[in-house]
């Protein structure tokens, strides 16, 4: 008992592990009614005769092929790679599996076992390092994890870093191992090349009599099922092992062919069967097949597999064939119908679906299979071009040659004379149950008898339709439109509705009589709304998936479908609506066209779809008739995984760009990625954005590459988001990190360092002014040096020595009036020496201990002292304002302008001011004497030269004007003009 637990919870521990599909193909259609696609040459599969399949948990589809191992993601095949080589081109891979650290393991003939690890390692199995055979037929894990592989001299285990061999002599049927397998209970089974099978339990193998005494040919190929049998194929067919029972299964009973050479199972418990012929599906004791008579791309099924979005994929010779659910369930005669170009649908009264074709007559659909009504019962002619159901439940089928009543599934009426003998291309029942016939000839009217003309029609009618109010439309085959309202009779007048604007010929309509509103399909010019005299038009441009409507139904969910020319679409008709009101100024489509059903709907049929009481819409095409069940559309709610599979740096591939540092040079990118669905993979659409470059996520549609170019240096994070063909998204970000290396004039340290050097360099190029200043001044101080030496030694010398004689001369005179102007002289001299002593001192010495105002102010007293002149002054603060070689250009500017003032003008005030103003020092001199001529200096005199070139020197203004009442001296020298003098007193000049 403990021993069966034991076994029960490690067979769901590794059932979960193991389950790959979480959905399924649709178990209530045939094979035949699955999407089916081929994957061969021309899709990009070079070698295309394919002997293992294999989805990983990656998502990816890995394909063994008679030349190598192949890696697929729904759109693209590439050949798997290891350092830069492909280790197994040129070899044929037999078998794939993977284990649960997610290591592929390859068998191969020739070239024995192979290992991918997850982490790139590629490990090998050979007769070289000691490996029995390079022969592998199969590999796979069992629940322990113990991996086990068929090879040409026994089976092989590796478990543990431990490799173990069974042979013949160990109980196998034979050395040479075709297939082998785990079942629910724990038992190996075994299958020899050419010898039976053989199974253990843990212990010895035991050779298994049951299917031995049961066939005379080996093996093929061995699939252990959920519910606990086991599967032997066979060249002699299909055997099925519960227990000590044996039942077999061959082509008599439905199988493709008896040859059978591959085996797979499925999620919802089928059992996929691959042969010679074509591939099987066992479910639920019923078998149903699909050859290469029904689009298979080669007879010989030599690998199976079902993904997790419930695909199934068939390896043959020359390709790889998938299975998908598709929304729609197409109808052929490999179902049973007469023919495949069929025409018009109805249902009748108990439910059957009645399709009509245009060469075999009609077959009558109950839910099980086709019942055919042809000529040989009854029907007028086999080309049946319309079908209506009048109100008694009566089906009212027109062909090329007059129309046929069937009541209860058998024809009791035929009419032909009356109708001229020609094809009915239409028949309608209005509301008041008359029935209509649109022929070549005109419009007819059934009398309960015969059918007779109606009207004055003689154009050939196309398409009938009708609702409460007008009880009739009629559409013909030149572009006419007409309604009869009021009753039904022969008399009820045609009206034209010339209003509508048809331009192309109505084909079909759909009367909502609760709404009031008309849908009118055209051949060319797409859709036309009708409500309340309001016409609307619904074209490609607008949205509408084609032109050429042949028939229109409404579901249960509001929506409008249509067959057209190029397949079958549905329209939300709430869109329709709001398109109609001016709220919006397109529509979205929804194509049901998928995998190799690309639907041409049928145009000789009259209605061209039809819905069933139970929701299911059929539509007539060109190869048989197709059901949707709109309540049963079906929906991919797998999310795809996405990947980065490769990037190109600079043009150059490389597979490591995950955490890669790209140098400075290496900007420009393109990444490829993908998602792994691979239910129309062509639907999937992406969004990524560059972290660290992108501001916002792009949208990619359906794109999967990504271009960067001129990326600069930093740290960037790529993340892309996939959706499937219905929209579920991918449940994380495909994401890589890399980063762009920065030259070297791009770091940090550079900036750094540059703002220290630009920073040395400033202080270099100050240092060296301030020392260039240095000596420069200090040659200007020896030089003014020199200067105040010389005149002391010289006119102020000489100066002393008159005023010495005048002394004397003074001394000898008698008080007189003589006497007291010679010594008025020689006070005068006497200040003279004094003012040149001080000139002299600031000369040397290039300083002076009184502000600019204080000596400005003692400057202008000294001059007006003992004058008649009235002095008036007026000083701002301007204390360090300029330098004081400025200072003293402005004193001696002053004190010449006082003097002229005081000497020459005869002036009776001398107005003498300074202060700042407007970042500027302005000095002003005005007096009220008699002015002078500027031009006119006398010859030796020099005041107004000395001031202008003293203003000059010190870059000031001056602005000299004077006449008859006066004269106004103004000088200005910028206040800025003190940095020089900031640098001197800093390094102490």
């Amino acid at each position: 008992m403990a021993r069966s637990v034991s076994t029960l919870i490690r067979t769901f521990i590794f059932l979960s592990l193991c389950a790959g599909a979480a959905l399924a193909l649709d178990s209530g259609k045939s094979l035949t009614q699955y999407s089916h696609r081929i994957w061969g040459r021309e899709e990009g599969l070079l070698q295309p005769s394919v002997y293992a399949i294999l989805q990983s948990r990656s998502g990816y589809i890995w394909l063994g092929t008679q030349e190598g191992l192949i890696r697929f993601n729904g759109l693209r095949f590439r050949e798997f790679t290891h350092d830069g080589d492909a280790p197994f081109r040129n070899t044929l891979v037999r078998a794939l599996a993977e284990d649960r650290q997610q290591n592929l393991w390859i068998g191969t003939i020739g070239a024995g076992l192979a290992v991918a690890g997850k982490d790139g390692n590629l490990i090998r199995y050979t007769t070289a390092s000691g490996f029995p055979s390079n022969d592998v037929s199969c590999v796979g894990q069992d629940r322990e994890g113990a991996v086990w592989a068929c090879t040409g001299a026994g089976l092989v285990k590796i478990a543990g870093g431990h490799t173990t061999v069974f042979t013949a002599e160990d109980g196998l049927p034979e050395d040479r191992v075709r297939a082998t397998c785990e079942a629910t209970d724990g038992a190996r089974w075994v299958a020899g090349s050419d010898n039976g099978l053989s199974r253990s339990n843990g212990g010895r193998f035991k050779r298994f009599g049951g299917i031995s005494e049961a066939l005379d040919s080996p093996v093929s190929a061995l699939y252990c099922a959920q519910d606990g049998a086991v599967w032997a194929g066979t060249h002699q067919g299909l055997y099925r092992i519960r227990g000590e029972s044996v039942t077999r299964f061959s082509a008599s009973q439905g199988l493709a062919d008896n040859n059978v050479l591959s085996l797979a199972g499925s999620d919802d418990g089928a059992l996929w069967i691959g042969s010679r012929y074509g591939v099987s599906r066992y479910l639920n004791d019923r078998i149903s097949t699909y050859s290469t008579n029904d689009g298979l791309s080669h007879s010989s099924v030599l690998s199976l597999c079902a993904d997790r979005e419930g695909s199934l994929w068939a390896g043959t010779q020359t390709g790889l064939d998938q299975f998908t659910n598709s929304p729609v369930t197409p109808y052929t005669r490999r179902e049973g119908l007469p023919g495949n170009d069929t025409s018009a649908v109805q249902e009748d009264a108990g439910g059957d679906l009645w399709v009509g074709t245009l060469s075999e007559g009609m077959g009558r659909f109950d839910g099980s299979g086709f019942h055919p009504v042809t000529v040989r019962d009854g029907l007028a002619s086999n080309r049946v071009l319309s079908l209506a159901l009048d109100v008694s439940g009566d089906i009212w089928a027109g062909t090329d040659r007059g129309i046929s009543r069937i009541r209860e599934g058998q024809v009791v009426q035929t009419f032909r004379a009356a109708l001229g003998n020609t094809e009915t291309r239409s028949i309608f029942v209005d509301s008041g149950g008359t029935v209509w016939a649109g022929t070549g000839k005109g419009l007819f009217r059934f009398d309960g008898r015969e059918f007779a003309i109606a009207g004055k029609l003689t154009d050939g009618i196309v398409a009938l339709g009708g609702g409460r109010q007008t009880r009739l439309f009629v559409s013909t085959a030149h572009e006419g439109f007409l309604s009869v309202a009021g009753d039904s009779s022969n008399k009820a007048p045609f009206v034209s509705a010339p209003q509508i604007g048809v331009q192309r010929t109505v084909r079909s309509y759909y009367i909502d009589s609760a709404r009031h509103v008309a849908w009118m399909g055209t051949l060319g010019r797409g859709l036309i709304r009708w409500e309340n005299g309001k016409v609307t038009y619904y074209r490609v441009g607008d949205g509408l998936y084609d032109s050429s409507i042949y028939a229109i139904l409404r579901d249960k969910n509001a929506n409008l479908w249509f067959a057209s020319a190029k397949g079958i679409f549905r329209v939300a008709e709430g869109e329709l609506d709001q398109f109609a009101e001016g709220k919006i100024h397109t529509i979205h489509s929804v194509p049901f066209s998928t995998g190799q059903f690309r639907f041409e709907c049928q145009e000789m049929a009259q209605p061209a779809a039809a819905q069933s009481r139970d929701g299911r819409m059929w539509f007539s095409t060109t190869n048989g008739v197709v059901a949707v069940d709109p309540g049963r559309i079906p929906r991919n709610e797998i999310p795809p995984p996405v990947r980065v599979e490769t990037a190109f740096v600079n043009s150059r591939r490389t597979e490591h760009l995950d955490g890669a540092r790209l140098q400075p040079w290496e900007k420009n990118l393109e990444i490829r990625y993908t998602a792994l669905s691979f239910v129309n993979p062509e639907k999937v659409s992406f969004r990524y954005k560059l972290e660290g470059y992108d501001r916002g996520w792009t949208d990619a549609g359906a794109r999967r590459e990504a271009f960067f170019t001129n990326l600069p240096p930093g740290t960037y994070r790529f993340r892309v988001i996939a959706s499937n063909a219905d929209g579920v998204a991918s449940p994380a970000a495909g994401l890589i990190a890399f980063t762009i290396e920065p030259y070297f004039y791009q770091r940090a340290w550079f900036f750094a360092t540059l703002a220290g050097v630009t920073g040395l360099l400033i202080w270099l190029t100050w240092w060296g002014r301030v020392t260039r200043l240095k000596r420069e001044f200090t040659v200007v101080l020896g030089e003014r040096a020199r200067i105040a030496r010389d005149l002391h030694d010289t006119i102020v010398q000489q100066l002393s020595g008159v005023m010495m004689q005048l002394h004397a001369l003074a001394g000898r005179l008698p008080a007189s009036r003589e006497k007291v102007l010679l010594e008025d002289i020689i006070h005068d001299a006497e200040g003279c020496a004094i003012e040149a002593r001080s000139s002299l001192w600031e000369l040397r010495t290039g300083s002076s201990d009184r502000d600019f105002g204080t000596s400005l102010r003692e400057t202008a007293r000294k001059l007006t002292r003992g004058k008649p002149v009235e002095l008036v002054f007026e000083a701002g603060e301007v204390e360090g304002a300029i330098t004081r070689a400025v200072e003293y250009q402005l004193l001696r500017i002053a004190g010449e302008a006082i003097s002229n003032a005081v000497r020459h003008a005869g002036a009776a005030t001398v107005w003498v001011a300074c202060g700042i103003r407007e970042g500027e020092l302005e000095l002003s001199v005005r007096d009220d004497g008699g002015g002078f001529v500027a031009a006119a200096e006398a010859f030796g005199h020099f005041g107004l030269a000395g001031i202008r070139e003293r203003a000059r020197e010190i870059g000031a203004g001056l602005n000299i004007e004077s006449s008859a009442h006066g004269t106004a001296i103004r000088v200005t020298v910028a206040v800025s003009s003190a940095s020089e003098r900031s640098v001197r007193e800093h390094v102490g000049i």
